[in-house]
This record gives structure tokens, sequence and C-alpha cells, in this order.
């Protein structure tokens, strides 16, 4: 678990850049909290797993690359659909509206 803090000595409004900056970081914590949570993250043990790249893209296009590790082709395949179900299955829940009672 991380934390960014972000302190003014001022009371004006943060500028553009700095807001596109602080939604990028939250963007991408917000991925390693998924990739976390579903250990989709290369084991250096294991010598296998997912090694995403191109994060930065994520904020601006919504995508990212991802390169799976395996012992065998088979392994492979299903380390990459394993890792592309689980990030489409939590953007489809990250885009539902939720209903708040008042």
């Amino acid at each position: 678990m991380g934390a960014l803090v972000v302190r003014r000595r001022s009371t004006s409004g943060f500028e553009p850049q700095v807001c596109e900056l602080l939604e990028t970081f939250a963007s991408q914590s917000a991925f390693f909290d998924i990739v976390a949570r579903h250990v989709l993250q290369f084991d250096q043990s294991r010598q296998e797993g997912v090694v995403f790249h191109m994060l930065s893209s994520l904020t601006e296009l919504g995508r990212i690359g991802l390169t799976s590790v395996g012992n065998t082709p088979e392994r492979v395949e299903a380390l990459y659909r394993g890792a592309e179900a689980v990030l489409l299955e939590e953007a489809q829940a990250a885009s539902r509206e939720v209903e708040v009672e008042v």
C-alpha cells in the first residue's frame, strides 16, 4: 500500500497539468491494486506471469501492453487470456452505475 501526498502553500486551484498527473497516478494505482489482488504480476521464483508495459497509455488511450511468460505455449496463452479476462471484468465493473439510496 502506498500514498501520494500533494501539499500546497496557497489556496488557489491546481493547474490542469497537475490535475492530469494526479489522475494518472490514481488510475495507475487502481490498476496495480487489481494486478496484485488477482496475482497477475510476473513471479521471479516461478519465472512466469504477466509483465505489463505502456502504462502511460492507460489514462491517455485506455490501453496497456502485456506480455505473458510461461514454460509452454499453452501456459503463456492461459496467462494471457486470464489477465485479459480479469482486466475486462474489472473495467466493466468500474463502468457500471451504482444506485445510492437517499
